[in-house]
């Protein structure tokens, strides 16, 4: 959060890379833990609306966080726990929040990389980062509520579409409710990747599968 009056002008970022490195999880669930969300390689920019102009982002990339695995040796016999699910990562360069509107002018985003974390085994339930029939997307999954943000779920705390857990926005990645603009700006190379789901027992997968991502540029 900045001050809509913030100027940045005439600089390069490059070689960042933000990777998410934490698990959620509560402790008396035997599912695995989701990974990390990350938004924004080098730049995260919410409820604001800087100029931003001449500027060269080259080789920043955002890695979402790998949920875990179900540990086979901590599981009872009844349940049918599932794999974590990985983190997603929105914006290799830059994550342009809601309520945000910045203007970007005579700009280069060059090789920059938004990849989603994979989503962790479960030999007895379903893998990370899955869909099944009883709706693990969107169902009210106990985990949720470890996750750092709440607009990551829909109102009635259950998963969105697959696709917002990957990786998108490979140089850029702009919330809904953001109005950014660009200027005579330059993309090139930048690169959206989807993560893997996991490996699940009687819920599947038997692969595992690259979720779909989205923007390649934007």
């Amino acid at each position: 959060n900045i001050a809509d009056s913030v100027i940045l002008d005439g600089i390069t970022i490059a070689d960042t890379t933000t990777i998410g490195t934490a698990t959620y999880g509560v402790p008396w669930s035997a599912d695995g833990k989701n990974g990390e969300p990350v938004s924004g390689g080098c730049m995260d920019i919410r409820n604001s609306s800087p100029l931003i102009r001449n500027v060269r982002f080259e080789n920043c990339s955002a890695i979402g966080g790998n949920g875990t695995s179900v540990p086979d040796s901590n599981v009872y016999s009844y349940q049918m726990p599932d794999g974590g699910w990985g983190g997603y990562a929105h914006g290799g360069a830059v994550n342009i929040g809601t309520n945000s509107s910045p203007v970007f002018k005579n700009c280069q985003f060059i090789n920059c990389l938004a990849k989603g974390g994979n989503g962790g085994d479960s030999k007895r339930g379903y893998g990370g980062s899955w869909g099944d029939p009883n709706k693990d997307v969107e169902h009210k999954w106990e985990n949720y509520a470890q996750w750092p943000n709440p607009s990551d779920y829909d109102q009635d705390f259950g998963y969105k579409p697959l696709s917002f857990y990957s990786g998108n926005g490979g140089a850029v990645f702009c919330a809904a409710g953001s109005n950014p603009s660009f200027e005579k700006c330059l993309f090139g190379n930048n690169r959206a990747v989807g993560g893997l789901s996991g490996i699940g027992g009687v819920g599947g997968p038997n692969v595992h599968y690259i979720l779909d991502s989205f923007g390649g540029a934007v």
